[in-house]
């Protein structure tokens, strides 16, 4: 356990441990081709490619009622102008493969005078100062250029769910069906759970104020549920 990667976000390992196993499913991300090397894996290897955002305040939403597409490239399904559960505007992403020097290189005006250029085709309005916050992830693109779902090649009770880029989301449901038909096809009792609740409680609320709420600098807001970490949303950290 620790406080964060230690790569990103200058985190500090605070304790190791070791777990024990009869069955693993490598659903590391970013790490799942490092996880499978670890038993002598190597049929894959993790090439993470960045999606960068653009988030416009909730005036510029009404632009659009509907998720905006360009005509797919190689890259993917293009930049896309879509609106939030909020009702803000958000533009984005872009593709950019992490292993490519000259992707790396780019600058932050580069990347957002690309986003903007790609969404005015679509919704041509839109005002560029209305940009209220900018943000990114890495999609755990594979070499092998499609989901990994899989008994690894090395182990039959080591189950790959690797290099689950976009739309990794959409599909999870049916990704986790068949990675219980490949538990129990390699051997594990899932005897179903007559408690299980398939209804799941909202997560984020949206709030139309700040009552009961607080933000400040690291540490000084101790209760988690009234500690908010994205003032946009008043996303708090609980939350």
């Amino acid at each position: 356990g620790g406080s964060g990667s230690a790569d990103i976000h200058d985190g500090v390992t605070v304790e190791m441990e070791t777990v024990r196993a009869r069955y693993i499913i490598n659903c590391a991300g970013m790490g799942a081709d490092k996880i499978a090397n670890l038993i002598g894996d190597f049929s894959f290897k993790i090439k993470p490619r960045i999606g960068d955002y653009l988030l416009l305040n909730r005036n510029q939403g009404h632009l659009t009622k509907c998720t905006l597409f360009p005509c797919p490239g190689p890259l993917g399904k293009g930049v896309l102008v879509q609106t939030t559960l909020w009702g803000n505007l958000i533009l984005g992403p872009t593709a950019r493969d992490a292993h490519l020097p000259e992707v790396m290189a780019e600058t932050p005006e580069q990347i957002q005078a690309f986003i903007l250029s790609k969404c005015r085709k679509l919704v041509p309005g839109f005002d560029a100062k209305e940009v209220i916050h900018a943000f990114s992830g890495a999609r755990a693109k594979s070499s092998r250029n499609d989901w990994i779902i899989e008994p690894s090649e090395k182990h039959p009770r080591f189950i790959h769910a690797a290099g689950i880029d976009s739309p990794g989301l959409a599909g999870s449901p049916a990704i986790a069906v068949e990675l219980v038909r490949l538990l129990r096809a390699a051997g594990l009792d899932l005897p179903p759970n007559p408690h299980f609740n398939p209804h799941r409680a909202r997560i984020i609320r949206p709030k139309d104020s700040w009552k009961g709420l607080r933000a400040g600098p690291p540490g000084k807001v101790q209760n988690p549920s009234e500690n908010v970490v994205c003032k946009c949303e008043k996303v708090t950290e609980s939350e």
